[in-house]
């Protein structure tokens, strides 16, 4: 089964945030991803060996939301769905020193470095969903 997902992850939030609504919904179409059914889900492990993610879509992140600028360094996101999961995974490299101190979920949001995923199953209607991972897998989870 295909699916398709619109998937604004970080690097297109800020995009969305400083774009109008008509312009943003217009432009919603460039930030489509087709995201192929895994045969079998693949393996949650925290590494991208499983056979499964070879046939991932995949995205590079190219822009820095912090400071609004090209990414010095990029970030790669991979999609895999099928009819129950949206299954992601990210490759984020750093220059710094990696934070990670929160072991709590739901506690302590941007205190540690993250990676993140909004998306929009109703397109530019109905609700909005946020999921943040820390480099230690404590998770955090929105909704508006």
């Amino acid at each position: 089964m295909k699916c398709r997902i619109a998937a604004f992850v970080l690097a297109t939030a800020g995009y969305f945030a400083s774009s109008s609504p008509s312009n943003a919904l217009a432009d919603a179409s460039s930030y489509l991803i087709t995201a192929p059914d895994p045969a079998t889900p693949p393996a949650i492990d925290g590494s991208l060996n499983d056979p499964a993610w070879a046939k991932a879509a995949h995205v590079t992140l190219e822009h820095d939301l912090q400071f609004q600028r090209p990414a010095q360094l990029h970030t790669d996101a991979y999609f895999l769905v099928d009819d129950k999961n949206l299954y992601v995974a990210f490759v984020a490299k750093q220059q710094n020193e990696i934070v990670a101190t929160q072991h709590t979920n739901d506690v302590g949001e941007n205190s540690d470095d993250e990676v993140a995923i909004r998306v929009w199953p109703d397109g530019g209607s109905g609700f909005a969903y946020r999921f943040a991972a820390s480099p230690i897998g404590t998770r955090y989870q929105s909704s508006s």
